[in-house]
């Protein structure tokens, strides 16, 4: 059972970075976690690719999120 739960997680985030867009918590397990990241047209590259600090963001945040849990 994780120890923290998605809204305590999420309050860790939001109070973490108050002028920042984090990626959203949406579920925390035993065994997975699922976090999500509205993207938008600001976020491409050329050739309709995500950019990837945003991918590394997501990939970080979500690694924290299942240690943290």
């Amino acid at each position: 059972m994780p120890r923290l739960g998605v809204d305590e997680l999420q309050a860790i985030l939001d109070n973490a970075f108050p002028d920042v867009e984090v990626p959203r918590i949406e579920e925390v397990t035993d065994e997975s976690v699922l976090v999500s990241y509205a993207v938008t047209d600001r976020h491409g590259r050329p050739g309709g690719t995500l950019s990837g600090p945003v991918m590394m963001s997501l990939a970080d945040t979500s690694a924290w999120v299942a240690i943290m849990s």
